[in-house]
């Protein structure tokens, strides 16, 4: 009965806090959830190309413990705390660099690649192409340019006619999050704007720059897994984190490859076409 009651009590706390949590923040969790899993996809594609004998093994990588060790070391795990959500106008005083860290220091590069498959079903026989990440830490103290305006001075760049957006945004969450990949870590901070679109639909723009900018929006504005293996791709990180990727220990390297297959779909790479990827901007 007793640890009944530790249960209930367990689980009452978890539902409070989820409850407790708003909108914007659920936004930016799941954002940088998806990112996440996006750079998964990435280090499995580089297995998957390692075992088809496209790329070299990498030294130290030859059994399935040596897999799951060299992914948790190379995922990005990240860590939030201090949000602070409200209206824009809230903070229009306040200096823009308490919001936003400089793109110096410690920043992850991030590559956006594309990596073609070939899906084969009883009815179909399409090629598509799967989105993910390529990352890796670099460092630059080359960035000197002054953030202590007030944070309205950027916001109005938002509602200037050339905006790059339609949007209008009326809501923020500010938060301090610290990254962990590679065996180094950063702690630093970033904003979310929210707002509305002219045809009613949510806007949401991340401001990031140690991930650097648009890596954020790319995995927003994308689907991650084979649009056909996923058909629906506006169902975001929920349906993307249905496919189980970890590798079991009774295969090798080919682990990558068959991690990559979901259901009944059979994922092969098409003999032309080699892997794009455009490099991020910052």
């Amino acid at each position: 009965m007793r640890y009944l009651i530790l249960i209930c009590l367990t689980l009452a706390s978890f539902s409070a806090a989820s409850a407790q949590m708003t909108h914007e923040e659920t936004v930016v969790r799941a954002t940088y959830a998806k990112f996440a899993y996006a750079a998964k996809l990435g280090i499995l594609a580089r297995y998957a190309q390692t075992a088809g004998g496209s790329l070299p093994v990498p030294e130290g990588l030859h059994t399935p413990a040596d897999i799951e060790k060299g992914m948790a070391r190379e995922l990005p795990s990240f860590e939030f705390r201090g949000f602070s959500v409200g209206n824009t106008t809230d903070i229009e005083g306040i200096r823009w660099d308490t919001f936003a860290s400089k793109p110096n220091g410690d920043l992850i590069n991030s590559v956006r690649m594309q990596l073609p498959f070939r899906i084969r079903t009883s009815t179909s026989d399409n090629t598509t192409n799967m989105n993910y990440l390529s990352l890796n830490w670099s460092r630059t103290q080359d960035y000197n340019a002054d953030w202590s305006m007030p944070a309205r001075k950027v916001l109005e760049e938002f509602y200037h006619p050339d905006a790059i957006s339609d949007a209008v945004y009326r809501r923020y969450a500010a938060y301090t999050v610290t990254v962990k990949m590679d065996d180094r870590q950063r702690t630093y901070q970033a904003i979310f704007l929210f707002g509305r679109h002219p045809d009613g639909a949510e806007a949401v723009w991340p401001i990031d720059h140690v991930l650097g900018m648009g890596s954020l929006n790319y995995v927003v504005d994308n689907s991650i897994y084979p649009q056909t293996a996923v058909g629906d791709t506006s169902s975001g990180v929920a349906r993307n984190q249905r496919v189980d990727f970890h590798c079991r220990h009774q295969v090798g390297l080919d682990c990558a490859r068959r991690s990559l297959r979901r259901n009944h779909f059979q994922l092969r790479h098409p003999r032309q076409g080699p892997a794009k990827g455009a490099a991020n901007s910052r």
